[in-house]
Order: C-alpha cells, then sequence, then structure tokens
C-alpha cells in the first residue's frame, strides 16, 4: 500500500520541464522516529494530564507531576520521585549508586525538599537498577531498590519507534528529517506495522474513544474525528465509508475500534507528511490550509497540529501570514515547542546522543550516566532559557556567562557551590563564559571515548556553526593516535595531521581544535596534560569563507565564541541550517536567494531567534512549492 501511494504521487506529480528551482520542492516527508513517537503520543494522549494550575510541586500531584510554567505537568519517564513522610524536621538526604553512595550535602548526597507535608526529592535516573537508602539525621536507613526503563531521550516509557531503520542523512546535513532519504523498505513496513499492531492490541480502548462504542453516532463521530486528527486532514466519504465497513467487520465492537485505529496507523496518509498543494502559474504549488497546519506543527513542534490548528486549516485562515505568525507565537509559548527547538539545536549541534554516550571509564573515571544525564539537561534548560525565557539572540548562545548544573555536572566545571540532583542556574568562569561550545554537553560529543579530538571539534566549527564545507579526508587518512601517556593530544594530533596531503584541509581545522585541548574529552578544563603545557592560542582564519585569507587569532574559548557572533558568516549559517530543517534538505544555489532574504530579516530584529522561526511560518517561502 505504501509502495502503491508513493507510485500515485510520482506518476501524477511528474514534469518534463527544467525548473529553476527557488522555492522548495513538492514532496511526501515520512514521519523520522522522534516525530512518529512524539505524534503517537499527542494523538493518543498516551502521557498526558488535564494541566492544572500551579505555583510549587506541592500543588501537583507531588509522586508524578512537577509545577513546570505555572502548570502541573506529568514527570518525564527517567524521573524518579524519592518520598520520606518521617519527622519533617529531620535532614534526609538520598545515597545511592547514582551519587557514589555519598553521605553527605559536601560529598554529594541529595538533601530532599519539604512539600505537602513530605519530604520528597525528583531526580532523573538512568536506564537500569538502582539501590539507595535515605540518611536521616547523618545515620543510614535501609536500602532499597528502584528500576528505570525508559526511551532514549528519558521521556517515555514505551517508544514505538525505537526498533525503526535509523534516518540517512547527506553529508553536511545535520537533522534526521531530510524528506529526500524518506522513501520506505520493506522494514521500514514491518516495523510500522508492528509498531500499530503493538499499540492497538494492548492499549485501554479509552486510549481511542471516550463515547459509547456500542452507538453507531458514536462510533460515526469517532471515525470522523480520530481520522481527521491522524490525516491531519478531514476524512472524504469513501474514506469514512471505509473505516465504518472495517469496525463493522469485526468480531465486536471493540475489536472493530483496534482494527480501525490500526488501520489509521498504518496508512500512509498518516506516515508521510504530504507538501503537494494545488498548481498554480508557472507550475508553482501553493499548499492547502492543512499542509500548512502540518508543515508549522512539524517545524515547530515536531508533532501533529493540535485542534486549534486544524480549526485553523478547516477555517482556511492559514493562508494568511499574519494568522500564521499569530499561530506560530502561540504554540512557541507551549512547552513542546520549547522541547522541540531544544531538540533541533541540539541536532544543530550534534549533541542529540548524549545519554548513550560511552566514556572510557579508566580516562574518564567520574564520567557516569548521570553526568550525560545531567549534560542534556544543561543543554535543554540553558537552551529553553536562553531564546524562550529571555528572549535572546544567535549572539546570547554564543555568550552567555549562565549555564543550568546540578552537582554532578558543576563538579566536572569545578563549580563547588551547587548540591544535589536539581538543575539550578549557575555563573560560569570566565574562561568557560562561552554559552553552547562550553557545554559538557558539546566538547564531549565532539570527543572520542578515551581522548579529546581537536579534529572533531574543529570540523564541527567550520561545518555545523560556520556552513564551511571541508573536503573529503584522503583515503589513507589516519585513524585517531593512540592514547600516549608521555604527550598531550595537542602534540599526538599535531604530528598526526602534518601531513602535507592533509594541509588542505586541516589549515582550517587545526587551529581551531588544537586551541579547544584545554577541556578535555568530558569538558574538564586543564591547563597542562601529562605533564606537558598545552598552548591555547588559535586562530579561526577565513571565518566569512575558505580561501579569504583571513585572520582572527584567540586564546579563550570566550574569544572564539566572540568571533563567530561578530561574523557575518555565523549568523548567515544559523539561518542556513534553521532553513534546511524547515524543508527537510539541503538549499539549491537558487534557494540562497531565499536564506538571504531571511538573514536580512534576521538581522534587523537582533537575531532574535523567535522572530527567525516566525518569519519563516509566515514568509510566502513556507507555503509554496515547485516539481524539481
Amino acid at each position: 500500500m505504501l509502495h502503491g501511494f508513493l507510485l500515485l504521487f510520482m506518476t501524477g506529480c511528474s514534469s518534463d520541464k527544467e525548473v529553476i528551482a527557488r522555492h522548495p520542492p513538492v514532496q511526501l516527508r515520512l514521519l523520522t522516529r522522534r516525530e512518529y513517537t512524539s505524534t503517537l503520543y499527542d494523538l493518543l494522549a498516551l502521557q498526558s494530564d488535564t494541566p492544572t494550575s500551579c505555583s510549587t510541586d506541592s500543588d501537583c500531584i507531588i509522586a508524578s507531576q512537577s509545577c513546570i510554567d505555572q502548570q502541573c505537568i506529568s514527570d518525564t519517564c527517567a524521573t524518579y520521585t524519592f518520598t520520606w513522610d518521617g519527622d519533617s524536621s529531620a535532614e534526609v538526604l538520598v545515597s545511592g549508586d547514582f551519587n557514589g553512595w555519598a553521605t553527605t550535602l559536601e560529598e554529594g548526597g541529595w538533601k530532599l525538599n519539604t512539600g505537602a507535608g513530605i519530604q520528597y526529592l525528583k531526580a532523573e535516573l538512568s536506564n537500569g537498577s538502582h539501590e539507595y537508602a535515605f540518611i536521616v539525621n547523618g545515620s543510614q536507613e535501609s536500602t532499597q531498590e528502584t528500576t528505570t526503563s525508559c526511551s532514549n531521550d528519558g521521556r517515555y516509557t514505551y517508544d514505538p519507534a525505537a526498533l525503526f531503520p535509523t534516518e540517512s542523512q547527506p553529508k553536511h546535513y545535520f537533522f534526521d528529517n531530510n524528506a529526500s532519504k524518506g522513501l520506505v523498505s520493506t522494514t521500514h513496513i514491518d516495523k510500522y506495522i508492528e509498531a500499530a499492531h503493538n499499540l492497538t492490541k494492548d492499549a485501554p480502548i479509552s486510549t481511542f474513544v471516550s463515547c459509547d462504542i456500542t452507538s453507531q453516532d458514536c462510533i460515526s463521530s469517532w471515525i470522523d474525528d480520530f481520522g481527521t486528527h491522524t490525516f491531519r486532514r478531514p476524512l472524504s466519504t469513501a474514506e469514512k465509508d471505509r473505516y465504518q465497513d472495517i469496525f463493522s467487520s469485526a468480531t465486536n465492537e471493540e475489536q472493530g475500534v483496534r482494527d480501525v485505529a490500526l488501520s489509521l496507523l498504518t496508512s500512509p496518509h498518516f506516515l508521510y507528511k504530504k507538501e503537494i498543494g494545488v498548481q498554480g502559474d508557472e507550475g508553482i504549488h501553493t499548499l492547502d490550509s492543512y499542509e500548512i497546519a502540518t508543515a508549522m506543527s512539524y517545524f515547530l513542534w515536531g508533532s501533529t497540529p493540535d485542534t486549534e490548528l486544524l480549526e485553523a486549516a478547516h477555517n482556511d485562515t492559514l493562508q494568511s501570514a499574519d494568522i500564521r505568525r499569530e499561530q506560530a507565537l502561540r504554540m512557541l509559548e507551549l512547552g513542546k515547542g520549547k522541547m522541540h527547538f531544544s531538540n533541533i539545536l541540539a541536532q544543530w549541534l550534534g549533541t542529540t546522543n548524549l545519554r548513550s554516550i560511552d566514556k572510557n571509564a579508566f580516562a574518564y573515571y567520574n564520567f557516569t550516566p548521570q553526568t550525560a544525564i545531567g549534560f542534556d539537561q544543561e543543554q535543554q534548560s540553558l537552551i529553553q532559557n536562553l531564546v524562550f525565557a529571555q528572549d535572546g539572540s544567535y549572539n546570547d548562545l554564543f555568550l552567555s556567562n549562565q549555564s543550568y548544573l546540578n552537582n554532578i555536572t558543576a563538579s566536572i566545571y569545578d563549580i563547588t557551590s551547587v548540591y544535589g540532583p536539581t538543575i539550578q542556574e549557575t555563573a560560569l568562569p570566565s574562561l568557560r563564559s562561552a554559552g553552547v561550545l562550553s557545554m559538557g554537553a558539546f566538547l564531549s560529543s565532539h570527543a572520542h571515548s578515551d581522548q579529546s579530538s581537536p579534529i572533531k571539534r574543529g570540523v564541527a566549527i567550520r561545518e555545523r556553526i560556520l556552513c564551511q564545507k571541508l573536503g573529503e579526508p584522503p583515503p589513507n587518512a589516519g585513524m585517531a593516535p593512540e592514547v600516549d601517556f608521555n604527550s598531550s593530544t595537542q602534540e599526538r594530533f599535531a604530528q598526526h595531521t602534518a601531513d602535507p596531503a592533509c594541509a588542505s584541509c586541516h589549515q582550517y581545522i587545526d587551529p581551531i581544535g588544537l586551541a579547544m585541548e584545554r577541556f578535555d574529552g568530558i569538558g574538564q578544563y586543564r591547563e597542562e596534560e601529562n605533564g606537558v603545557s598545552i598552548n591555547p592560542t588559535g586562530d579561526l582564519v577565513d571565518v566569512e569563507g575558505l580561501g579569504t585569507g583571513t585572520s582572527n587569532s584567540f586564546v579563550t574559548l570566550p574569544q572564539l565564541s566572540t568571533i563567530i557572533v561578530e561574523s557575518d558568516q555565523g549568523a548567515k549559517c544559523f539561518v542556513k541550517q534553521m532553513y534546511r530543517f524547515a524543508f527537510g534538505g539541503l538549499e539549491t544555489q537558487e534557494e540562497e536567494i531565499n536564506i538571504d532574504e531571511f538573514v536580512v530579516q534576521f538581522e534587523s530584529q537582533s537575531r532574535n531567534i523567535q522572530s527567525l522561526l516566525v518569519d519563516i511560518v509566515a514568509s510566502q517561502t513556507f507555503i509554496t512549492r515547485e516539481l524539481r
């Protein structure tokens, strides 16, 4: 069925004309694993509350909710709530395998808070079994156990897309939503059917329908409503009849609901986001309102349109740039918009796989799964606070001297004023005041398991942050040099890349990466390695374009960040990356005109990030496509 759908699409949308590709392409965009999971959770409300207002956690169900943005929100799967209902005046700490069995606050014990008549503490725990004990007024109570089993990002108990094939990415495209790679294999089809079958087979019937399923009016209404939300557009009369027939053919009403849900969730109309539109003058296609609603929701939320957005599509108001702007502002105010955008930036920075990152225990004895969780929490909190709470700019991403740490990540940064697992806004030392570049997430992701990597860091700056394309390494390029306890990483990599055959690329990589060596493979600051002094002098040559012959020297990470934000290329690259994510692919040469227009707007609005996202949605480019 999926292949037939694609064949129909391709047959109906062919063109023999040579096209100057100024507009994004007409296309079908397969849901990514991330989008698939988020869509199901939103569509089926598998993990949701009717939000209630709050001022503290005590106003919520402490065992399972937290007060976030003045609303009681369900905790993520990885969040465990420790509760102790003894003497409220006692000092109670948590000591366990996750914090090295620390028994005092100074050693790293986690102190409980008081609320709703009990003492409690919320902390994200890594997957697996954990042992812990309460320390009450200095005395340890009996050991207890808990087990955490969550999706890789710590959000969900069940990830229906966990076994889907990994998305492929063309070179220089750093996001998971590349539209040109969204064709399905038989493996895809099998996994889609398996995931939908497992869900519809096991979930309570109330997951799908809340009315009396013995009533024909209930079923007709449910097919109409659930079908509209699943396909992100109204069902045709023929489709309604088909799903009614599926329901009627089942052995009983409950099985009928499950059969209809299974059919909807394995349909290409659910699995693909359609960007075809209506053809107008000169072969330009304008998206219909439901296609616009879908494009908006997956760009700003990474998930399906909500009822308000679908109603706007029904009223055909999304053709208006002003209405799209209003809706975009509303969408960015919601928690899922903030969380989604922090994920987009993590993809851009190359820091999405933090929670499964592997570090050599001998080289980095103090890096544990809890460190990885803390780094992930830091980057999410930093991005969300800079971009949304502070309505910040591109420059703020690189110049911030504040971050969000718990006691574990603070110890990596050699900060001793932070206690417990709760993320706290923390002032950074001057040598680390470089925004996202100084995050443990960035420094540990662009490193090896047993050592830092000047090459990975230099390449990340060039390709991800400046959008500069480096050549392919020669076939005989060596691997990372082996660890040598008699020399520094800086010395070993300098020797490793001295070959003249490598110089054409490494002249742009090494002066950046080698100068970042004062941060080791997990982001700890150091001035020497193995007794060898580390030279912090670097040069971001040709920042505005390779081969331009310019020089910008620096000796600290904040100085490197300043060079980036003072350049034109840094901001232009950021706009280009957001454009790529919005339309699911690398731009054509002709599309550079669109990007240049967004850059002008971006600069005129002091590089405000939310304004850029809204401007993209409100643009005519966002709702037009063309055949290629």
